[in-house]
């Protein structure tokens, strides 16, 4: 078959890059909301508020929970607030009952309709760079390469993951600033310099993984021969950018970034030489290679023990070492040489440098969308081996290209069964439970993944549910939360999380509190009011009046830690314990908490203390002066 290198054909490319994406990707458009969607745009208050939230984008850090405040993604985070400002007419999400009944168009769905359409234009801008490196006749190694980049399953999840937009735009970014300094190298245009600085922050800004900027930029420069006067300015300009956008962040940021990272979200963390960390790396190499040819069973999450810490022993490290090594002398090798086999290898192994756990540990330790910018030298690589394999670029007449019927054959098959892996994967994605549910059954060794799944099941319970499909949930819900602790034993979420069931649905309030004075250990507030219902509801009720005073301490709004330490105070055992104990705290709450005043004064009430009822009362009403029925009441009782 005979291909046509001239501008027509050219542009039949760029259009079935554009267009192929969103056939790949088309039953991924009705998806919703999914993993970690829900710290970034799902129901976040600062993406709610459009393009207002302007200043407070820039200022801020890109996720806040009542635990943590880390990364700084604002590129990422106003794209994310432009979305809400044009369609916040939508609703956000439907679940599967609203679909079942009236499907509508959600503002997820526009979010992964924007996420394929930045597939898609990474495809093309791929495809230009490559055009614009290579020679003339090389047009169709180039499609090619862009071709193998859109048809990689590993890329479900930055494509079906909205949360993983910083990733798109930061790779969009990437090969824009590539594209004009190539430009700037050729032409010594300042405009394309200046361009190329703004692609950089504007990489940054998505995520700080651009930094690999500092030495691709000069890599592909020297492969496009390039002077070495121009590589010099170039690299000056990149350092000078990442200064600049260093500066200029901790300038914006307006509060300091905490991210506690949990001993199984990378133990590397914690322990091992750095030869361990070497040998991890070889795993992990080996790891994505196998994920890119052979994507077998993709995940929402890996981390420990999923994923383990290898020694010299695994064979999987030697496969990585046997098959790393000698790749990286000769890419390197043919790379000085200015072959393009060569320039793949650099981008590939030399990005993947930072992402394999050598340099500094990566929390979850792999991660599918961590292979995004360096499977771009990957595809490189497989492209020209293929072309070189099949003797494609030799050429038997002017202006055209003999491309073998087996060629044909053989990548028509290939990129079929990628694309059957893709769709198949992608209604996997369609929501946080539809994830979890699906991805669980091959993640049983990975602690976080197992206490996400259970947490979403938890989640999915309601009144209506009907007996036998709850039952079912509950186990569900304790097999995967003992998982977690079989791993992770001191997992305080999953010690919290299962004590919550126990004592909930399963009426085992003995079997909760050792778990519970576990989870103690690591200052979470909700154990606290756990263990205090669970030391009350067993009736160990020395225990559970500290428990309770903290946990009106922590929350002053919330009626159940009263009402029980009432009961309790009932007993004239524990009366004037109790009364020692709230009187202690009455300073801290009786002037700006209703409820912490009313309970106090309806206690002393019942004991005909009327002086203190009436005045914690009296601090009530004017901690509330809108509460009609107190301010009645106290009128009677002056009368």
């Amino acid at each position: 078959m005979e291909i046509n290198i001239g501008q027509k054909t050219k542009k039949y490319f760029y259009l079935t890059l554009l267009v192929l994406p969103f056939l790949l990707y088309w039953n991924a458009l009705d998806n919703e909301y999914a993993i970690d969607d829900n710290l970034v745009v799902d129901g976040v208050g600062k993406i709610e508020n459009g393009i207002t939230a302007f200043g407070e984008i820039f200022t801020t850090p890109y996720t806040t929970d009542s635990e943590q405040s880390f990364g700084y993604r604002p590129v990422a985070t106003f794209s994310f607030a432009l979305e809400k400002q044009f369609f916040s007419k939508l609703p956000a999400f439907q679940t599967e009952a609203q679909k079942a009944v009236d499907n509508k168009l959600t503002q997820a769905n526009i979010s992964h309709g924007i996420n394929v359409f930045c597939y898609a234009l990474t495809c093309c801008l791929l495809f230009y760079f490559l055009v614009l490196i290579l020679p003339r006749e090389k047009l169709v190694l180039a499609f090619l390469i862009a071709l193998i980049f859109l048809f990689l399953p590993i890329h479900t999840e930055p494509v079906n993951n909205i949360k993983s937009r910083d990733v798109l735009l930061m790779v969009i970014a990437i090969l824009g600033s590539l594209i004009f300094y190539v430009k700037f190298a050729r032409k010594t245009n300042f405009w394309y310099l200046l361009l190329g600085m703004f692609c950089i922050i504007l990489a940054l800004y998505s995520k700080k993984s651009a930094v690999s900027l500092i030495g691709i930029i000069p890599v592909v420069l020297y492969f496009t021969k390039a002077n070495y006067k121009k590589i010099g300015l170039a690299v000056f300009t990149v350092l000078l950018v990442f200064l600049i956008a260093v500066l200029a962040k901790k300038a914006l940021l307006t509060e300091n970034a905490v991210r506690n990272i949990k001993y199984f979200e990378n133990p590397l963390l914690y322990e091992g030489t750095f030869l361990q960390r070497i040998a991890m790396g070889f795993y992990c190499a080996f790891f994505y290679l196998k994920m890119m040819i052979f994507p077998k069973e993709f995940s929402f999450y890996y981390g420990y023990k999923q994923i383990p810490i290898v020694t010299w022993g695994f064979y999987q490290v030697w496969l990585g070492v046997i098959i790393f090594v000698p790749l990286a002398f000769y890419g390197i090798k043919r790379f000085l040489k200015r072959d393009i086999l060569g320039l793949g290898v650099v981008i590939w192994l030399g990005v993947m440098l930072g992402m394999i756990n050598v340099a500094f540990p990566i929390v979850g330790i792999v991660g599918e969308r961590f292979s995004y910018l360096f499977s771009i030298g990957f595809c490189i690589v497989i492209g020209t081996l293929l072309v070189r394999l099949f003797g494609l670029l030799k050429e038997e007449k002017k202006n055209t290209v003999q491309v073998p019927v087996v060629f044909c054959a053989v990548m028509g098959i290939i990129f079929l069964v990628y694309s059957i892996k893709i769709m198949n994967r992608n209604p996997e994605w369609e929501n946080y439970l539809s994830l979890y549910t699906a991805d669980i059954e091959h993640l049983q060794n990975s602690a976080k993944a197992n206490v996400l799944t259970a947490n979403e099941l938890k989640s999915s319970l309601n009144e209506n549910m009907n007996r036998h499909k709850k039952r079912v949930v509950l186990t569900k819900m304790v097999e995967y939360y003992k998982n977690a602790l079989a791993i992770v034993p001191d997992y305080a979420a999953a010690l919290n999380n299962l004590s919550y069931i126990y004592m909930k649905y399963l009426g085992k309030y003995d079997e909760a509190v050792p778990l519970l004075k576990k989870a103690e250990m690591d200052n979470k507030d909700q154990v606290v009011s756990n263990l205090a219902y669970a030391y009350y509801m067993t009736g160990q009720y020395e225990e559970a009046i500290p428990y309770l005073i903290k946990s009106i301490k922590l929350y002053p709004e919330i009626e159940l830690a009263y009402n029980n330490l009432f009961l309790i105070a009932q007993n004239q055992k524990f009366q004037s314990k109790i009364e020692i104990k709230l009187l202690e705290i009455s300073p801290e709450f009786e002037g700006s908490s209703p409820v912490f005043s009313i309970k106090m004064g309806n206690y002393f009430y019942v004991k005909q203390d009327t002086a203190r009822a009436m005045y914690y009362y009296k601090k009530a009403m004017i901690s509330d002066p809108s509460n009609d029925a107190l301010h009645e009441f106290v009128n009677k009782m002056q009368q």
